[in-house]
């Protein structure tokens, strides 16, 4: 039994959603093999060279792969899929929009947002936004999921000197439309995957001059990064990318601090595997305290500034 990672990746290192893919894979197979595709890859198989656990790195490169579409994957991934048992993605958009359309190509059923991995046929998954969870036992031939990458670890070591890269060379075919604009979000702050601390706002912060004032300032502080929930974006409190929920990103920091966020099932969902969470709000009856593991009642305003002062 082998099993296939499709790989993501950015700044020529992976995603940590693919090495938590890894360490998921583990508990099925020691047999692992990633698949990347894409551009200029030189940089990037230079830094993972080495990735423990991994037995194989399966690499295409073509410069038309600098921004591949879901199509164009799914078809490179039928070109070797007979190969492997298990063909696992992040729980991410690219994740997600690949794996079905593998599936229904394949004629197999999927398995998503798999939260633990009890055997190498019965996986652990997240149904109705994680209120409930559901055990699955699945006997297809080929065995499609995707993992929600916060359950599970996402350090790995870089000590494997008997890694085998293997290059392969598809004739590329492209499907009848282009992308007219491909836009990169330039940013200096942290992002969600390389922070041990986040602070998210809510709703509550009330503007868009708070949230920056505050929400991002304690972030800065604390050398985390800023996240907010999908009501303060709405209300342009703050931008796209920093969404954490059932429609935003998933995380799971080692601190998240929720600042006048009242807890809707739909944020909870894409933070509630943080390992430390504290909430600040000034309704005692919020539903992010039932989660919280510290919890402060008061006025957010108050708070925040005199601990900002005090860092």
């Amino acid at each position: 039994m082998t099993v296939l990672i499709i790989a993501e990746y950015n700044n020529n290192q992976l995603e940590s959603s693919t090495i938590s893919t890894i360490n998921a894979a583990k508990l099925i197979e020691n047999d692992i093999h990633l698949m990347i595709c894409g551009s200029n890859l030189k940089n990037l198989i230079l830094n993972i060279h080495k990735l423990d656990t991994v037995s194989k790195i399966i690499i295409i490169e073509n410069d038309n792969y600098f921004y591949i579409s879901a199509e164009t994957m799914t078809k490179e991934i039928l070109n070797i899929y007979k190969k492997y048992e298990y063909i696992l993605f992040a729980s991410t958009s690219f994740g997600k929009d690949i794996a079905p359309r593998l599936a229904a190509l394949l004629d197999v059923s999927p398995i998503s947002n798999v939260i633990d991995i009890k055997s190498p046929n019965i996986f652990l998954r997240q149904i109705y936004s994680g209120k409930f969870l559901i055990e699955v036992e699945i006997n297809e031939p080929i065995k499609i999921l995707t993992i929600c990458t916060s359950s599970f670890s996402s350090h790995i070591n870089y000590d494997n000197d008997n890694i085998f890269l293997e290059y392969l060379n598809h004739k590329f075919e492209p499907y009848p439309y282009k992308n007219l604009i491909n836009k990169s979000i330039v940013s200096n702050e942290k992002n969600f995957s390389n922070s041990n601390i986040i602070v998210s706002g809510g709703y509550g912060i009330g503007s868009a001059e708070n949230f920056n004032n505050l929400i991002q300032k304690l972030a800065k502080k604390l050398n985390g990064a800023a996240g907010a929930s999908k009501a303060a974006v709405d209300a342009g409190y703050a931008d796209n990318n920093l969404q954490i929920g059932q429609t935003g990103k998933t995380v799971s920091p080692d601190i998240y601090i929720a600042i006048g966020i009242s807890g809707a099932i739909q944020h909870i969902v894409g933070m509630k595997q943080s390992k430390i969470i504290i909430a600040i709000n000034q309704d005692p009856e919020a539903n992010i305290f039932k989660i919280a593991d510290y919890g402060m009642i008061g006025d957010l305003f108050e708070i925040i500034p005199l601990i900002i002062e005090k860092i």
